[in-house]
């Protein structure tokens, strides 16, 4: 393993810093081998930085299905409010540990919806959906995608955020490995 080496930079001016804490996990997303949400707040500029490790969720066969906890209510990762992670204008998606498992779906979509929604039911359905990244591929450790240009986040205030079946070319399953790690951008000044 490699060691970090201490470095120093010089800042002149005036650089603000704070963090705060996330809005919770939902129940039915709770059970994650691992989900941890740091968010931090430079110059104006709020990055909400999720970790993720899906070991252990069910996901469905259905295409745009939620994943979490089998049956259980409230799958989602977080709650998007302004005063924690400012007006939201770009997403990313990266792959740290394929996912894996039997009959899991190993393409899989970031998304949002107004509603809690239980692990099973679709992100699309009422609540004014938001496909934020929709990978049309399966993850592999090393992918990276970020939204589309013209994504709209204008919707995303008060929305929970799910990862969701982006393919339904499976039948379903648990996982038993699957790494993530999602940013968010926003601003607030």
């Amino acid at each position: 393993m490699g060691s970090f080496r201490a470095s120093r930079t010089t800042v002149s001016g005036e650089q603000i810093n704070s963090f705060t804490t996330s809005n919770a996990v939902g129940g039915g997303f709770d059970g994650a081998a691992k989900s941890t949400i740091h968010i931090s707040k430079t110059n104006g500029e709020i990055v909400t930085t999720i970790l993720v490790d899906l070991e252990g969720l069910v996901v469905s066969g259905t295409l745009y299905d939620i994943i979490g906890e089998n049956g259980v209510a409230a799958a989602y990762i977080t709650s998007i409010t302004t005063t924690k992670n400012g007006i939201i204008y770009r997403a990313e998606m990266a792959c740290i540990e394929a996912p894996a498992g039997t009959n899991i779906a190993a393409d899989i979509d970031l998304a949002a919806n107004a509603s809690s929604k239980a692990e099973d039911a679709k992100y699309t359905q009422g609540g004014g959906a938001i496909a934020l990244i929709a990978a049309g591929e399966n993850w592999t450790a090393g992918m990276h995608k970020t939204t589309t240009a013209g994504t709209d986040f204008s919707g995303l205030v008060g929305d929970y955020l799910y990862l969701a079946n982006g393919s339904g070319a499976n039948t379903g399953g648990t996982y038993t490995a699957g790494k993530f790690i999602i940013k968010l951008y926003g601003a607030s000044f």
